[in-house]
């Protein structure tokens, strides 16, 4: 289990008794919003306002990557974030409704897509179905399905 609270530690605990195993050092300079575990759970990837994502290895505790998301615009903080489907694929939501995708393994965002939606709070990709689809749970309460592959978002709720 990995948590943080309104700040920039983020904890480790394992077991039923979630017993602390430790803290991550606090590597990031403003909130962290979101945080999200590799499909082979030996990676964590955490989100912030200081407009970046870092990609953690879990065993040595340290930062494998950091992505620097956007420039100075408050909107691009980093609120939300989440594996892809392919488990070197990260993709991060900003405050403006932005989607920015990172690559685990070169350490690069590759792709940035203005994707027009209210402020995402949450965010998650359809592992079931094998598309390539996002779902982000906006300010107001509107669910959004963000498809992928044709770059185009549909509120569902």
């Amino acid at each position: 289990l990995v948590v943080s609270s309104a700040g920039k530690k983020i904890v480790l605990a394992s077991g039923e008794e979630l017993e602390v195993k430790g803290a991550l050092p606090e590597e990031h300079k403003g909130t962290v919003y979101s945080l999200a575990f590799s499909k082979d759970g030996k990676k964590i990837v955490s989100s912030s306002s200081d407009k970046t994502v870092k990609l953690w290895d879990i065993e040595t505790q340290k930062v494998v990557h950091s992505f620097a998301i956007g420039d100075q615009e408050l909107g691009d903080m980093a609120v939300a974030v989440v594996y892809g489907r392919a488990n070197d694929q990260i993709i991060t939501s900003t405050l403006d409704g932005s989607l920015h995708w990172c690559d685990a393994g070169s350490g690069s965002v590759t792709q940035t897509v203005e994707a027009h939606i209210d402020i995402p709070k949450s965010l998650t990709c359809d592992y079931v179905s094998g598309k390539n689809d996002l779902y982000m749970g906006c300010d107001g309460g509107a669910v959004v399905r963000f498809e992928a592959d044709s770059q185009l978002g549909h509120q569902i709720t």
